[in-house]
């Protein structure tokens, strides 16, 4: 008997223990991330050289790339929460979206995030990540310059026509620490638990050509940032344009 009564003394204070960890945890929930891409109203017709920017350059958009990181909220109370979740936007493979994990439960005010990777992670080992991050070195796909460490933060794509007439290409691939883009929007998210708001945003592609710097893509055709310290500020500057939030739902 006194075996028996100990036996059930011990699961009785487990389940106790448990009972108590269940209620001292608190409940997080999670929110979606979507990213819809245009050139000024209607959504992006990819691979059509079809769009006319400022200098007169007509051209198409084949691939749009870039990461989301550093994600946090700020609740009603002043207090940021930090999420861990990362994304990898890429719309040659319909990857727009995302969830955004590991929030506690209420109402938040403001949202923001880096478009690009921060300077801690940016100069890690991509096999460092863990295997669902799209920071791995499984999951970056091309976003990782081999020589020279570091991420590709953006990528814009295409062709367009020489004023020759001749069709050409196009590429511009930012990165480097100081082009980090830190974005934040005022907005109201509610995270419940079993429910997801979707927070999303709309990214004009007119906006990194023209605005606030008209750029002639006849004038260079690409950049792949290092060592080039003309064309980077100047797509930098259009980038802080580029994205604004349209609604939560």
């Amino acid at each position: 008997m006194k075996k028996q009564t100990i036996l059930i003394l011990l699961v009785v204070g487990m389940l106790s223990a448990w009972s108590c960890t269940e209620k001292n945890t608190p409940k997080k929930g999670s929110i979606r991330l979507t990213f819809n891409h245009n050139w000024t109203i209607n959504p992006l017709e990819y691979n059509k050289i079809q769009y006319t920017n400022a200098a007169n350059n007509t051209l198409s958009i084949e691939k749009i790339k870039y990461f989301i990181t550093n994600i946090r909220l700020q609740k009603l109370s002043g207090e940021y929460i930090t999420s861990p979740s990362r994304g990898l936007i890429d719309t040659e493979n319909g990857k727009i979206s995302f969830l955004v994990n590991d929030l506690p439960l209420g109402s938040y005010q403001k949202i923001e995030f880096v478009l690009g990777v921060d300077p801690e992670n940016n100069h890690k080992d991509p096999n460092t990540f863990g295997a669902s991050d799209p920071l791995n070195v499984v999951n970056h796909g091309d976003m990782h310059w081999d020589w020279n460490p570091g991420y590709i933060f953006l990528k814009v794509e295409g062709k367009y026509y020489k004023s020759s007439g001749q069709t050409s290409t196009y590429f511009y691939h930012i990165g480097l620490d100081q082009y980090a883009l830190v974005n934040a929007f005022e907005a109201k998210i509610q995270v419940t638990e079993g429910n997801q708001n979707n927070a999303v945003f709309e990214v004009k592609l007119s906006k990194f050509f023209n605005s606030p710097n008209v750029w002639d893509i006849e004038t260079r055709e690409f950049t792949n940032t290092v060592g080039d310290a003309v064309v980077p500020p100047i797509l930098f500057g259009n980038m802080k344009n580029m994205i604004t939030l349209k609604k939560v739902e």
